[in-house]
Protein backbone atom coordinates (compact mmCIF):
# COMPACT_ATOMS: atom_id res chain seq x y z
CA UNK A 1 0.00 0.00 0.00
CA UNK A 2 0.71 3.75 -0.27
CA UNK A 3 2.64 5.40 2.84
CA UNK A 4 0.50 7.26 5.04
CA UNK A 5 0.21 11.43 5.41
CA UNK A 6 -0.98 12.20 8.53
CA UNK A 7 -1.38 15.56 7.14
CA UNK A 8 -3.91 14.74 4.71
CA UNK A 9 -7.22 14.65 5.20
CA UNK A 10 -9.32 11.52 5.23
CA UNK A 11 -12.51 9.80 6.90
CA UNK A 12 -15.68 8.32 5.64
CA UNK A 13 -19.45 8.82 6.37
CA UNK A 14 -21.60 8.66 9.49
CA UNK A 15 -19.98 7.59 12.39
CA UNK A 16 -16.75 6.82 10.43
CA UNK A 17 -16.20 10.02 9.90
CA UNK A 18 -15.05 10.47 13.76
CA UNK A 19 -11.11 11.60 12.67
CA UNK A 20 -11.92 13.57 9.27
CA UNK A 21 -9.98 16.48 9.73
CA UNK A 22 -6.38 15.81 9.49
CA UNK A 23 -6.40 12.55 11.39
CA UNK A 24 -4.90 11.92 14.72
CA UNK A 25 -3.78 15.18 14.96
CA UNK A 26 -7.14 16.64 14.46
CA UNK A 27 -8.53 14.57 17.13
CA UNK A 28 -5.80 15.36 19.43
CA UNK A 29 -6.91 19.14 19.34
CA UNK A 30 -10.05 18.38 21.10
CA UNK A 31 -8.60 16.10 23.89
CA UNK A 32 -7.22 17.54 26.97
CA UNK A 33 -4.26 15.92 29.54
CA UNK A 34 -5.64 15.07 32.66
CA UNK A 35 -4.30 13.44 35.86
CA UNK A 36 -6.10 11.60 38.09
CA UNK A 37 -4.77 9.72 41.96
CA UNK A 38 -6.20 6.20 42.91
CA UNK A 39 -6.42 5.70 46.64
CA UNK A 40 -3.46 3.12 47.57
Amino acid sequence: GANFNGQAPFGGYKQSGNTRERGVFGLEEFLETKSIQLPD
